[in-house]
């Protein structure tokens, strides 16, 4: 028997949304969660259904992080979720974001003494034996800190990188968008300069709102994971098992913050990408329109990250 298989996805203008179907030639078919009886049967068999969809369609973001505090909230059980996970390619292609967060963890351990290649495993792995006196007795002064048994510092290092392989995905996902909003900001000055569009006060304003918005997400995220990077060398110096507890409870506090403002930037950027995928291909009117029509609806959603209690 065939499956098929529709997503909740959000579009160009950050709608929680079906879609049925997508493709190059073909594009992407998609129906509002509100349309769903018109296309779908619900009776007492799957009305569930129906209201799980309507909840989904209404949260912020989709990435894994902010899906699972989300799922939670609705009673769904996700810690076995394989679905809610990284891949293993993607976990592989953080390594170079990891490598902030486990070099003051060598350096506790080992003085400087190691330098590690390879993903987080590999590190875990210094710690299980470690063959250096001194690291030996530093990692017992790390478990005495940490309140916790010598054997513990394995199950604490796992929980160290998952904790931190949030903000690893999250500096990689801004990282990625950021050539793209590069270029679509050189459009919009050009749009702004260009006296065809400079006396209508409709698309200027829009263009003011919409740059305004996209700076301020990106300044936004670029401050919050700056924050918790200083934040965690801190921590290093002093650590305790109330010091971690407390800063990895303000990392998981900030997920859903974080998430919903990095997928308002990749959403508009992804779409800004798709319909000009080349630098100066197209003329004004076709960007400023585009802009106006798709970019500039649910803009307004994005709003300023409070993180004055970092």
């Amino acid at each position: 028997m065939r499956k098929i298989f529709y997503v909740i996805i959000k579009n160009a203008r950050l709608e929680g949304v079906i879609e049925l179907f997508s493709g190059e030639e073909i594009g992407s078919g998609q129906i509002a969660p509100s349309d769903l009886d018109r296309v779908f049967h619900f009776d007492s068999s799957n009305e569930r259904d129906h209201d799980l969809i309507m909840n989904l369609s209404e949260l912020a973001s989709y990435d894994v992080f902010s899906l699972r505090i989300e799922l939670r909230k609705l009673d769904i059980e996700v810690d076995e979720c394989e679905h809610l996970q990284l891949s293993s390619q993607k976990v592989e292609n953080l390594n170079k974001y990891m490598r902030v967060f486990t070099r003051p963890l060598i350096a506790t351990i080992y003085g400087g003494k190691k330098a590690v290649k390879g993903d987080f495993k590999d590190i875990v792995g210094l710690f299980i034996d470690p063959s250096l006196p001194e690291a030996q007795k530093n990692l017992a002064e790390l478990a005495t800190a940490l309140d916790i048994d010598v054997r513990g510092i394995p199950k604490f290092l796992e929980d160290y990188g998952d904790a931190y392989l949030s903000l690893a995905y999250y500096q990689s996902c801004l990282d990625e968008n950021l050539p793209i909003i590069h270029d679509f900001l050189k459009s919009v000055a050009e749009i702004q300069k260009d006296p065809n569009f400079k006396s209508n006060p409709s698309i200027m304003g829009a263009l003011n709102v919409v740059e305004v918005k996209l700076k301020g997400a990106v300044s936004d995220v670029e401050n919050v994971l700056e924050i918790f990077r200083a934040r965690t060398l801190n921590m290093w110096y002093d650590i305790n098992a109330e010091s971690y507890r407390k800063i990895k409870e303000l990392m998981t506090g900030y997920h859903t913050d974080i998430g919903k403002a990095l997928c308002a930037i990749t959403v508009k950027m992804s779409a800004w990408k798709e319909k000009f995928p080349r630098k100066d291909n197209s003329g004004t009117y076709r960007r400023a329109d585009f802009i106006m029509s798709e970019i500039r609806h649910g803009i307004d959603s994005i709003q300023p990250l409070n993180y004055s209690d970092i």
